[in-house]
């Protein structure tokens, strides 16, 4: 990955230039050195940035060979950017080119890149050195010289300074191979570039912005010639937020606090770059045929009929589309956008094609998805989770972490969006800094300077916030990241718990209330998980309380599903008459109605008497010396029981 480096003109220190084939197209010296035409023209006896020799660029010669592998590259975008990710593009080139001199300042190396994609994963350590341009195995660096210049002191070790991509053009300029070192900085010390810490994840994190570059360049140009713009934005709607994670990679260690976010951002993007290669290779397929789409014209059409309806909304809600099921064709004619279709063809005063493309039902198998869809119920009824929501809990608690590659694209982004698994130091400062702009500076211009410069500051610190600093963490261990995921998803658990047990068919009320409050017993000890904060006895305590809880909830569940089914229970009539003179007196003042409030605290407190212990009878009847309101306990006894009913329903 080092070479992409080479992309870029080496006299642009402060903002970085790639080549292209206009102002800054490449033009090769008479010491065989690249530079761009722009600065050849700002200074035509300018001496080489890399050699220093004088007067090596007044012919202003084209590098013509430079230009047509940089044209290879931005064409084969997408190819780049899969081979890339996957790994198959390392630090240098191949095996096959390692005898070649870099005569054209790293570029002549790319031209490889598509050819022998397979085989560079099994080479990442190949390129030029910066001295004798020769391709070597290894890389090495002065510590000596210019220890300053490219790393940086951590709390994690020595690492490679790369802040930014003109971090990686730097490095580039001071990588040696072992001849070099011996002739040039003897008695110096080196060292081996791979010996640093992290240094081929962080420069693969700083050659990202150099990729995406290229990929945002390559999806902006085919948007003005593509032959279906749905389609085109179907790849787009994916596009954005696969690049706002790609940025937002911080490539940790495995073992490292933090690393089990970085799996889940790097899940995820692995099913972004598989869902956009199937739609990419649908839409060059179809614009193959030269043939424009039916939506290119129906959005032609809307555009010239200066209609005030928010068309353009529409197109883009057609765009998206779920990231699992893919649905060949063009979104225009999907069965789930008709209503939509019907209308924009209703604003151009035509009759829509009656063509209707089915979409497949996405029967996701994710492990979270039940969990999550309870309040949507998109997978499973109502009744299902009513039946089976014991069984629900007890699953995600009792069972091992599936691979996160088992978990859908929806539930990953919840977990990324929750930045669930995240370093010590990143929660930290997630809850106590401000990232915004500073109000106080009225000036426009110097607010986003402002804003811009402590951004820059924060991605400089980055190692320091996003560490962390205890020697035990949990959040290093893999089996406790399990709980990471239980303890956010702990609200959806106990609506889910509540629900059951209110749709229990159990005739006593108070044994529902007993039952629900074991319930919350169960939400209470999830809550208390937090393995930032928790140590290793703490957990196993809290773990503890946890499988107690459920052991009580699972027990009186069956007792209770066990017991004959009696006509209704006092204690059933009184909460009944109870809740339905709460409801009649809602809008009332407060005082009218603390009798009732009271009567019904009262019990819940009868409900949760020893709540451990498996008593028989209705809790009404339990040694707990608990009186209720006379006052209002004769009141409810005389209110006849349909009249309540009548009044809840009010």
């Amino acid at each position: 990955m080092l070479y992409f480096a080479h992309l870029y003109c080496p006299c642009h220190t402060e903002t970085l230039r790639l080549y292209d084939t206009s102002t800054w197209k490449p033009c090769i010296g008479l010491c065989g050195h690249t530079v761009c035409l722009g600065c050849i023209e700002e200074n035509v006896h300018m001496a080489c940035p890399i050699c220093n020799q004088p007067d090596v660029f007044v012919n202003k010669t084209p590098n013509y060979v430079a230009i047509e592998l940089i044209k290879d590259c931005r064409d084969n975008f997408w190819e780049l950017m899969k081979n890339w990710w996957s790994g198959k593009v390392g630090l240098g080139p191949p095996p096959q080119i390692q005898s070649l001199r870099c005569a054209l300042g790293g570029l002549l190396e790319l031209q490889y890149v598509f050819q022998f994609s397979r085989e560079i994963s099994s080479n990442h350590d190949s390129g030029p050195c910066s001295r004798c341009s020769d391709q070597t195995h290894v890389f090495r660096i002065c510590w000596t010289c210019d220890w300053d210049s490219v790393c940086i002191t951590t709390d994690s070790g020595t690492r490679l300074k790369m802040y930014s991509d003109r971090d990686l053009l730097n490095l580039s300029r001071h990588v040696l191979c072992s001849e070099c070192a011996i002739n040039h900085h003897n008695g110096h010390r080196t060292i081996n570039i791979e010996r640093i810490k992290y240094s081929k994840n962080d420069i693969k994190m700083t050659t990202s912005a150099i990729i995406l570059e290229m990929f945002q360049e390559g999806m902006d140009k085919i948007s003005y010639t593509t032959e279906c713009r749905l389609r085109h934005g179907r790849i787009e709607s994916t596009r954005n937020p696969l690049i706002k994670l790609l940025r937002k990679l911080e490539y940790k260690e495995e073992g490292e606090c933090g690393y089990f976010e970085e799996r889940i951002k790097m899940e995820l993007i692995t099913k972004y770059i598989e869902d956009i290669d199937q739609k990419w290779k649908e839409l060059t397929m179809f614009s193959v045929g030269g043939t424009q789409c039916e939506c290119n014209r129906l959005y032609n059409k809307l555009t010239k009929t200066q209609t005030q309806s928010n068309y353009e909304y529409h197109f883009g809600i057609m765009c998206h589309s779920e990231i699992e099921t893919f649905t060949p064709g063009c979104p225009l004619f999907f069965r789930s956008h008709l209503e939509k279709r019907l209308k924009l063809y209703e604003i151009i005063g035509e009759k829509p094609p009656e063509q209707v493309t089915p979409e497949p039902f996405n029967d996701r198998q994710c492990p979270l998805c039940v969990i999550l869809d309870h309040s949507y119920h998109n997978q499973k009824p109502i009744g299902y989770y009513r039946q089976h929501w014991l069984e629900i809990v007890e699953n995600i608690w009792k069972n091992e972490l599936p691979p996160l590659s088992d978990f859908c694209c929806r539930c990953l982004t919840y977990l990324n969006h929750f930045r669930i698994g995240c370093s010590c130091g990143k929660r930290e400062d997630y809850y106590t800094k401000n990232e915004g702009m500073d109000r106080s500076i009225e000036d426009r211009v110097e607010r986003f300077r402002d804003y811009q410069k402590r951004m820059e500051r924060r991605y400089r610190d980055r190692y320091i916030w996003n560490s962390c600093q205890k020697p035990d963490c949990l959040m290093n261990d893999p089996k406790f990241w399990k709980y990471e995921i239980i303890r956010e998803v702990t609200g959806f658990l106990s609506r889910i718990m509540n629900d059951g047990c209110s749709h229990l068919n159990v005739s006593c009320q108070l044994k529902r209330v007993r039952l629900e409050f074991t319930a919350r017993k169960v939400s209470r000890a999830l809550n208390k998980i937090d393995l930032r904060k928790n140590s290793r006895a703490e957990l196993n305590q809290i773990l503890e309380e946890v499988d107690d809880a459920l052991e009580f909830l699972e027990n009186r569940k069956n007792i209770y599903e066990a017991e004959t089914q009696a006509p209704m229970c006092e204690c059933s009539k009184l909460w009944n008459k109870n809740q339905s003179m709460l409801k009649k007196l809602d809008k009332e003042s407060y005082t009218t109605r603390v009798p009732y409030c009271i009567f019904e605290s009262s019990m819940e407190k009868m409900a949760e008497y020893s709540w451990k212990e498996d008593i028989p009878g209705c809790p009404m009847d339990f040694g707990h010396g608990i009186v209720l309101d006379p006052i209002v306990l004769e009141e409810l006894k005389n209110m006849d029981l349909e009249d309540s009913f009548e009044t809840m329903k009010l």
